[in-house]
């Protein structure tokens, strides 16, 4: 493993744990960054193919809860996979997809139940702009993308419909020729538009460039894995 793959696999490790902790998140990618500490193979080629094809996404679950007179509970499931197909060595076009749960359970007896689903559909290019050794690869991307939140027990509106685009980057670091660890800041520049499914409603627009993505870099990043056939 040459010089710059050995510092940046410890400094991936360094920040999964950083990120793991400070948020308290069950990450599903536990398991994965433990591989990454403990994965040391033989130099091969870990070079993009024009057809090459990339499966990538990431999962997580989040729980809380307060006890007390007033009793509450919250639970987020979150799933994000991609699929891109390389046109060329360094750029991919690809299906970006999106599903997020979020139950909500409060109240002196835990009366009062509410539960909103998020769907996301999506398509995304990405280009790889910067290599260090032969393992870390770096990218910019953007992305365009329709989605609707359904809520149960809303006072307000049962459907919300959503449009948006963003730009951002990231890297892949290969810890064999075939599966790479990621991490991206995906909103650095944002636009979307909101629109509840409820009479005479307004449409709501949001214009954001998230400079502080790098101020706080490891609280704002991602994490994903990212397999390549």
């Amino acid at each position: 493993m040459d010089f710059y793959s050995r510092n940046i696999l410890l400094f991936l490790a360094k920040l999964f744990i950083y990120t793991f902790h400070k948020s308290m998140r069950k990450n599903l990618l536990v398991l994965f960054a433990v591989t990454c500490l403990i994965a040391m193979s033989h130099a091969q080629e870990f070079n993009f193919q024009k057809g090459d094809i990339l499966l990538e996404g990431n999962a997580g679950v989040y729980s809380s809860k307060r006890k007390g007179d007033w009793q509450s509970k919250s639970t987020s499931l979150t799933l994000n996979p991609k699929v891109g197909y390389l046109l060329t060595e360094k750029f991919v076009l690809g299906l970006d997809l999106g599903y997020r749960l979020d139950k909500n359970t409060s109240g002196v007896e835990m009366s009062s139940d509410s539960k909103t689903q998020t769907y996301r559909f999506g398509a995304f290019g990405r280009y790889y702009f910067l290599e260090l050794g032969e393992r870390f690869k770096t990218y910019t991307e953007g992305a365009v993308s329709y989605g609707f939140s359904k809520y149960d027990n809303y006072a307000n509106y049962d459907k919300l419909d959503r449009y948006a685009a963003n730009a951002g980057i990231g890297a892949n670091f290969f810890i064999t020729p075939k599966i790479a660890i990621g991490y991206s800041f995906a909103n650095l520049i944002s636009y979307s538009i909101e629109k509840p499914d409820m009479p005479d409603a307004d449409n709501v627009s949001r214009f954001n460039v998230n400079v502080n993505s790098f101020r706080n870099f490891f609280e704002s990043g991602q994490f994903s894995l990212t397999f390549k056939f």
